[in-house]
């Protein structure tokens, strides 16, 4: 019998219920909450449980959830097509850095000029800055990135994903580092190899990296395993599976080994009858 059942179906219930409480709930914090619940099943420690629930209820009541900014989101959705001063207007009275970031990411995201839509990612760009924290600067700014990658600005991305390895490299943290890194890769990971594989790197690099204190970076290694299938399809196949024998941890290398092979069982579709 599973010794640790009981505490998972208390993760489970705790992320269903701080859901259900929260209205209009978005996307990203879905997000969030599914991958701290991740992290809590994967765990065995009391430390990390503890930890896990202190994130949860941080989310929760986190200044960038806040209901109101749902609807802000979707005002300026609505107007991009039809009014899109309208909505230019509305998104800059988003006060908190991080909402205005992502509401002037998907203005530009439907805007067809492209000096019109370079002007706003460089707008969504300094919003982010204003967050401060090295970590959430680079994971917010990972919309406009996104962005940039759909239109094929090049350039632009090369740059500016340059611009964050700086900025990250700043943070103390392996864990935050990798967090804000998991979050870049997965928005450059479609972006020409040359562009994308720095950041890789350097998100590999913190992951693996161990706390201040010499313990493992447990936290780093979960965000690796799970990028393993992006790695491996994206990036480099064989890197992905020499990163898998990097996890340590019976429960976490079970996983990324479970995840390499599904992954390696996807290429082999892909490649056509000789």
């Amino acid at each position: 019998m599973d010794p640790n059942a009981e505490k998972r179906n208390v993760a489970r219930n705790m992320v269903k219920s701080a859901m259900a409480d929260i209205p209009s709930l978005q996307p990203e914090l879905k997000k969030a909450l599914s991958s701290l619940l991740e992290d809590a099943l994967m765990s065995t420690s009391a430390d990390d449980w503890e930890r896990v629930f202190a994130g949860i209820f941080n989310l929760v009541t986190d200044e960038r959830f806040k209901p109101e900014y749902a609807v802000i989101h979707r005002e300026v959705t609505e107007l991009a097509a039809t009014g899109p001063a309208r909505a230019l207007a509305t998104a800059r009275t988003i006060k908190e850095p991080w909402n205005r970031c992502m509401a002037l990411s998907r203005l530009a995201e439907g805007e067809r000029n492209e000096q019109e839509r370079t002007r706003l990612l460089q707008e969504s760009f300094l919003a982010a800055m204003d967050l401060m924290e090295p970590n959430r600067i680079v994971t917010a700014s990972t919309w406009p990135i996104a962005v940039l990658c759909k239109h094929r600005q090049w350039p632009l991305v090369e740059a500016e994903s340059r611009r964050l390895l700086v900025l990250v490299a700043t943070e103390p943290s392996p864990v935050r580092r990798a967090h804000a890194l998991e979050s870049l890769c997965r928005s450059i990971c479609n972006a020409p190899k040359n562009l994308a594989l720095p950041v890789f790197e350097r998100f590999v690099e913190s992951c693996l990296t161990p706390l201040s204190d010499g313990r493992k970076n447990k936290r780093g290694q979960s965000f690796l395993t799970w990028m393993l299938p992006v790695i491996h399809r994206h990036i480099d196949r064989k890197w992905a599976v020499k990163l898998a024998d990097n996890i340590t941890g019976p429960s976490l290398h079970k996983r990324a080994l479970e995840l390499i092979q599904k992954a390696e069982n996807d290429t082999s579709k892909d490649i056509p009858p000789s």
